[in-house]
């Protein structure tokens, strides 16, 4: 999945280092503007603002966002699977549960990019399992 993308990057923009990083770099900005919202949505503004500040001056996200390796795209859909189910846990019991099938989907795109996307499907089951409490 993530060679892929590269692969579309190579065609967009040509061969060489620089449009290679910018696939990690996009994939970063995501990532801090998705944890930015999300914290705004558990706490206040100003934890999310925190928060993204403490992502943004992390030597290991700085690094991780501008090499050119599958990590950084295996967080940003792991990412995107706990967030949607963190949706889904706040909205109302009556309503569809489509949040569970995308959160799935992002998941499966993780373990695509990286093999160490299965660690966070491993984790969303057992958040999900923990949230339904039916292995009680």
């Amino acid at each position: 999945m993530y060679f892929f993308v590269l692969g579309i990057f190579f065609k967009l923009f040509g061969l060489g280092i620089t449009q290679a990083r910018l696939v990690s770099v996009i994939v970063g900005l995501f990532l801090i503007s998705c944890v930015y919202f999300t914290t705004k949505e558990i706490a206040t503004k100003k934890a999310a603002i925190l928060a993204t500040l403490f992502l943004v001056v992390n030597p290991l996200f700085i690094l991780s966002a501008r090499m050119v390796r599958q990590e950084m795209m295996t967080i940003v859909f792991g990412f995107f699977a706990f967030m949607l189910l963190m949706y889904e846990t706040k909205k109302n019991k009556n309503e569809s549960s489509w949040y569970f099938i995308v959160a799935g989907i992002f998941s499966a795109l993780a373990i695509l990019v990286h093999l160490n996307g299965l660690l966070i499907a491993v984790a969303l089951i057992c958040v999900i399992l923990t949230l339904s409490r039916s292995w009680k």
